[in-house]
Formats: C-alpha cells, sequence, structure tokens
C-alpha cells in the first residue's frame, strides 16, 4: 500500500526520506525506534494506518486527472464568453508547446539568462589558429577536465598542484573510508566513460558508487587517455602569479630538499581550478570548548585508508558532531561500524533538519540520482516544495509498513519547513542506521559550550564532552588565493573570491578571460561538482580560443547582479553557505547554450526515442556531447549509446505523474511566461539597437555586425 507518490521524497524517491531519531523533545521530538521494533505498536500503528491507506493513492491519482480538469474548465470558460473555437485551439497549442518544452529545458534559462557570450566570426580552422599557453594550478577533476580541453584545442598547457599524486582531494585528501555520493555515470566526464570490475556489486546493485581509490583511478586513467599527465607537474606549489603587461608568470617551488623557486611563463590565461573547500566555516559556539575540535577535513592527515588510525582522537570518546552534510554523514556512520575501539557516545547536533537521500532507492534498488531526470527537476521550486511536503506528510501518516529509517529521514526533510528544493542535499543515509539502533542521538542547535558541557536550544545539556567535530561545511566569500596577491585590479583588489561575483562562476570582470575560476563555487543542490567544471572548461577551452567572446565589463557586470540577485532569493533563506551553490541542470544548461551543445527540441520530431530518454533518464553531462562543439562522431555515439543503455531510475506511475504536473503548469503559467518572454526579448532588441545607434561601427566590427 505504499503509493507511488511516496516516491517522491529521497532525491529520486520521495517515500525514502525520513527521520526517526532517539532525540529528545520541542524541536526533534522523534519517537525513541525502539518503540517502533516492538510487535505490539508495529501491528497498531498498521491497523489504524490501513483504515486510510486509500488517501495517498487517491491523491497521486487525482493529480493524474487534474490537467483532463483544467482543460475542461478553460474549455467552459471559453465558451461562456462567447470565444470563437480558434482561440481555444491557439490555448491548447501553447500549452502543449510549453509543456514540451519547459519539461526538457529549465524555464530558469530562458527567462533569468541574459546574453552573455556571442559567437565571433570564425572559420573552420579557427580552432588552430591561435596558440596559448595556459597555466592550470590543480590537478584534481576540474584541473584534469580543463588541461584536456586545452590540449585538445591545441594550445600548451602546464598544470601544477602541491600533492604528490593525480586526483586532487579524492587522491590525497579524502577521509578514512569515505566514498563518492554520486554515482559514476552522473560523475563521469562526458567523452570518458566510467569502467567497472563487475557492473554489478555484491548486493546486486548496478553500477556501485565508487570508493575514493576507485575515483581517482577513474581521474588517473583519463589524464593518461587523453595525454594530461606529461604536462603535470606534482608536488609543485604555486607561490605567486603575477602579470607583467599582457602576460602572467608563475612562480612555483618543487617540495623536495634544497628546491628553489622557479619563475615559468609568459602564459597567456590562468586557470585557478583549487577546489573551494579550503576555509571552513567555524561555528562561533566553539569559542568556549575546552576539548577537542576538528573539521570533517582533518581526519586524512592520519591515515587515509585506515579508520582506527584515522579517528583515533574520537576512540572511546564521547563525540559531538555539528551539521550533517555528505562528509559528515559519512563519518558517523564509520565511527560507529568500523572502528575496533569507536566513541562511548555520539550526539549529532543538527540546526534545521536536512534533506536526506539514501545513495540506493529502495524503492527499486537503483541509484537514487538514476531519479533526478530533467522532467523532475524542470517542474518550478515551489512545485516541487509542496509536492515533496504533501507526499512526505502523506508516507508518516497512512503508511502501513513500519520503517524506522525512513521516518528518520522524512522527519530531518519536515524541520526544514517544506523547502526541500531550495537545500543542499545530503546524498547519504549512511548515519540513519545508527540512529535507528540508539548508537546516535540527535539533537537540536547548540546554545552554548561551558568548558565540556554542551547546551542545546531544547535545554537538554551533553556532560563530560571530549570532541567535537563540525562539518559545517566552507566559507566560500572568504576563500583566498594567496598566490594571486600579487595582482590588482582596477578596483585595487585581487580576482573575485566570491564565486556569486563572477559570471558563470568563472570571470571576474575586471580580469575578463584571463584569469578563470572552475569548478569552485559550483557545488549543485543536486547533482556532482566534476560535471559542472567539465562544463565550464569546455567554455574556457573555446574563449581561449578565440571561438567565443565574452561581452564588455558593464554588460558582465550586469548579468552578474542579476545572477546573484536570483541565487540570494532562491539560495540565501534556505542556505548559509550559499554563495557557493548552483541550481545543477539550469547551470548546466545555460553554459552550454553558450557553447552550443545543448540537446535539441526538433528531436521531439526527428529523434523520439532520444528525447524520450533525455526528458526521464537520469541527468548526465553525456547530454551535451550529441551535438554541437565537441561532438565528434565517436563521441556523440559513445554518448548516446551510454544515454539509451542507464535504465530510467523512476517508476512508470511516477513519471506519469510528473508529467501531469507539468501539464497543469503549462495550462496555467504559458499566456505570462509569453508575455514575459516577449518583453524580455523587446528589451534586448532595443538595448542593441540603442547601442548601434550610439556609435559607428569600426572596420573590424563590420563583420560580426553583418553577422548579427
Amino acid at each position: 500500500s505504499e503509493c507511488s507518490i511516496t516516491s517522491l521524497t529521497s532525491s529520486s524517491s520521495f517515500s525514502d526520506l525520513s527521520t526517526s531519531t532517539t532525540s529528545t523533545e520541542s524541536e526533534f521530538s522523534f519517537s525513541h525506534p525502539s518503540e517502533l521494533k516492538t510487535k505490539k505498536v508495529a501491528e497498531a500503528w498498521k491497523s489504524k494506518s490501513a483504515i486510510f491507506a486509500w488517501v495517498p493513492s487517491a491523491v497521486h491519482y487525482s493529480v493524474l486527472i487534474m490537467p483532463v480538469l483544467l482543460m475542461a474548465v478553460v474549455y467552459l470558460c471559453f465558451t461562456k464568453l462567447s470565444f470563437p473555437p480558434a482561440a481555444f485551439y491557439l490555448y491548447l497549442a501553447g500549452t502543449i508547446c510549453r509543456l514540451l518544452f519547459s519539461a526538457l529545458f529549465h524555464d530558469d534559462k530562458i527567462i533569468y539568462t541574459p546574453l552573455t557570450t556571442r559567437h565571433t566570426p570564425s572559420t573552420q580552422n579557427s580552432r588552430h589558429q591561435s596558440k596559448k599557453h595556459v597555466a592550470v594550478i590543480g590537478a584534481g577533476p576540474s584541473g584534469l577536465a580543463t588541461a584536456k580541453e586545452l590540449l585538445e584545442a591545441g594550445h600548451r598547457v602546464t598544470v601544477y598542484d602541491s600533492a604528490p599524486s593525480i586526483g586532487g582531494e579524492f587522491a590525497n585528501r579524502f577521509y578514512p573510508g569515505g566514498k563518492l555520493t554520486s554515482s559514476p555515470y552522473t560523475t563521469s566526464f562526458s567523452d570518458f566513460e566510467p569502467k567497472f570490475s563487475s557492473a554489478k556489486d555484491n548486493k546486486g546493485r548496478l553500477y556501485p558508487h565508487y570508493t575514493k581509490d576507485e575515483y581517482a583511478r577513474y581521474l588517473q586513467d583519463y589524464s593518461e587517455h587523453f595525454a594530461v599527465t606529461p604536462h603535470v607537474k606534482l608536488n609543485t606549489l604555486v607561490k605567486k602569479v603575477v602579470k607583467d603587461e599582457s602576460s602572467f608568470f608563475v612562480t612555483a617551488v618543487t617540495k623536495s630538499e634544497n628546491a628553489k623557486a622557479a619563475r615559468d611563463g609568459p602564459f597567456h590565461h590562468v586557470a585557478v581550478c583549487t577546489g573551494q573547500n579550503q576555509v571552513p566555516a567555524v561555528p562561533d559556539s566553539l569559542k568556549t570548548f575546552n576539548g577537542t575540535i576538528m573539521h570533517t577535513s582533518d581526519f586524512w592527515k592520519k591515515s587515509r585508508d585506515d579508520p582506527d588510525v584515522g579517528y583515533a582522537d574520537l576512540a572511546g570518546k564521547r563525540v559531538v558532531t555539528i551539521g550533517i552534510g555528505e562528509a559528515m554523514a559519512d563519518i558517523l556512520k564509520i565511527i560507529t561500524t568500523s572502528m575496533s575501539n569507536p566513541p562511548s557516545a555520539i550526539c549529532a547536533s543538527i540546526r534545521k533538519g536536512a534533506f536526506v537521500i539514501p545513495r540506493t532507492n529502495p524503492l527499486n534498488g537503483m541509484n537514487n540520482d538514476f531519479d533526478s531526470t530533467r522532467l523532475r527537476y524542470a517542474l518550478p521550486k515551489i512545485a516541487i516544495n509542496y509536492t515533496m511536503d504533501i507526499c512526505s506528510k502523506l508516507t508518516r501518516k497512512f503508511s502501513t509498513r513500519a520503517d524506522p529509517q525512513r521516518d528518520v529521514r522524512i522527519s530531518l526533510m519536515e524541520k526544514l519547513g517544506g523547502t526541500p528544493g531550495y537545500v543542499r542535499a545530503t546524498k547519504s543515509d549512511a548515519f540513519v542506521n545508527a540512529v535507528c539502533s540508539g548508537d546516535i542521538s540527535m539533537k537540536p542547535a547548540i546554545d552554548r559550550i561551558d568548558g565540556n558541557t554542551v547546551h542545546f536550544v531544547d535545554g537538554t545539556i551533553m556532560n563530560d564532552v571530549d570532541a567535537i567535530v563540525y562539518g559545517t561545511g566552507y566559507d566560500f566569500s572568504q576563500t583566498s588565493f594567496p598566490f594571486l596577491e600579487g595582482l590588482a585590479s582596477s578596483l585595487n583588489s585581487i580576482p573575485a573570491s566570491c564565486p556569486t561575483k563572477r559570471l558563470f562562476r568563472m570571470f571576474d570582470p575586471d580580469y575578463k578571460d584571463s584569469i578563470a575560476f572552475i569548478g569552485m563555487g559550483v557545488r549543485p543542490l543536486l547533482g556532482s561538482i566534476p560535471t559542472s567544471s567539465e562544463i565550464q572548461a569546455r567554455l574556457f577551452a573555446m574563449i581561449v580560443s578565440g571561438e567565443r567572446q565574452l561581452p564588455e565589463q558593464s554588460v558582465m557586470e550586469d548579468a552578474i547582479a542579476l545572477e546573484m540577485a536570483k541565487s540570494k532569493r532562491d539560495l540565501a533563506p534556505y542556505n548559509a553557505n550559499w554563495t557557493g551553490l548552483v541550481n545543477w541542470i539550469p547551470f548546466m544548461d545555460s553554459i552550454a547554450r553558450e557553447i552550443g551543445c545543448l540537446p535539441k527540441w526538433h528531436w521531439l520530431v526527428t529523434r523520439p526515442m532520444l528525447w524520450l530518454k533525455l526528458l526521464t533518464g537520469p541527468m548526465m553531462t553525456f547530454h551535451y556531447r550529441l551535438t554541437g562543439p565537441g561532438a565528434t562522431q565517436e563521441n556523440a555515439k559513445l554518448a548516446e549509446s551510454i544515454i539509451q543503455k542507464i535504465p530510467i531510475g523512476s517508476r512508470k506511475r511516477d513519471l506519469v505523474f510528473f508529467a501531469s504536473l507539468h501539464a497543469c503548469t503549462a495550462l496555467l503559467c504559458w499566456p505570462i511566461s509569453m508575455m514575459r518572454m516577449c518583453g524580455f526579448l523587446t528589451i534586448n532588441f532595443l538595448t542593441f539597437v540603442k547601442k548601434l545607434s550610439q556609435k559607428v561601427a569600426r572596420p573590424e566590427e563590420q563583420l560580426y555586425i553583418k553577422e548579427e
């Protein structure tokens, strides 16, 4: 009697949201999991819920017929107002066009993103006309993708990394026992398929999540396959980047005895790919704590592989953790199950709840991000929020199946206040079992700390605390780049460290395309950072090659201000570190539009099966290798084969449910959207005409104006 509507509640399946915690009254007043284990309570609950078990199904099917009812209402209104039949058919045609287009492409891209990159006049061989020398700082996923795209475009590249191995954080600084939260195909690059020793793991799950070592191996194979490795200087720390007229020079030092700093250059461009996770966001309350204080990024320093060594500071201790991001969720599970001497007591402080998603969808056993589809996430955020909120409430109230883990996830989501579509998801529920078994107790936010006593806002306390581990993320606005301090813009500052002050999160208007920040400040609410990095790297390589050109500084600043205002409106009220977050699919689509590799809407007619799979299958970067630059015959064939091979993670009835929601929004919203779009296009056209009328075109501009 688990209605399909409940599948809405996990990243992909809502019925998986849950939260039952051993916790306290007030903010976290959950039933103790041990109660749910007793046969008497479970049977009483089941018999009570069984009476109304039909309610979720009724709600689900009412959504399915709602588009038909709305269309009937529209028809009656047109008839009552004596409109000609052609008016109704026009309305119906507009609804269908809006439905088909908005389901494949997120509406934000169409309405809110102004033209920020223009195609420059180019010949067939323009990609190889101008060879540039580019310095890439960082050899993690972002740096490798950037170097590969630049080398493929025919440029010279030098990659610097202070670590001993290629692979960035995954190969050098990952917490012991950890593995990726995004599955291989939603994390991989668009022209290099993941490899598996077996397509299924020992539990029969298809394409299991990579461990940190497996993903590091994937990155190293990628680097070798595309001949990036010979251009990488490992154990080399960049100390300073300076600019001399139009060129950059890099001062770097090798980590060896008696090493001297060497000055390399000149470089035409610099790509900073060091990652955004540099400055931890430290809670103010920790200043009064007398015990051990650690951040989730500290544990790899003692050991990358052995949990007993890596987490030795927590062995047998009374521990309080702060935050429930993905790293913390994994670490809580590891220290309760993988240590020979685990902490004697663990209390997890969670300030506002969390949107916790299992790696594997319990409804169908597939990777949960296989359910992150364009069909689902092209819906307006308000529709996603209401849907998830209603589904979670129906699941808890009317489910006849006792499931403590689901209850834990749902309760945590409900503490968000009905806004899961706007918060960064925690794509790991590894800690939930420990909560249900009583090994971890959950508490609300910390009120204050007195020595070794922690006071929570609900009035409860934990005495004799030995260690506090905080996983409250990173302060993206305070990230520092000491090697850039030798540069000064017209504003007498180094390039903007805050991601929202950069165009496409890449380009500071003062430095234009001479310095690019790639993979920094592009953490998706749902999705993976390496995929966002790759699409940025592709655009950067085209700009370096002269195939795309950034607009004037004032246009860049206007576009940045518009995007910052939208991000602040959507994300700031629900996320403390909102400046480093993006909406994954709209963000990638907006850059793909500038590259020219966005899937074509007319495939609905010419390639309907592919169009349907793009709509209902998992979101992957392979969507952007089917057409346009970079879509060679080999790449396009590989991308299409993978898109067709990966199974659809949503159940059919859930797909119909989402399609019905799209139909409802199309019926109600398309006239408004059309008016907004016409206004947007009119304003841009008038602005373009005004600029042309205010200046006399120089000879070198004639070709560009003619093309426009």
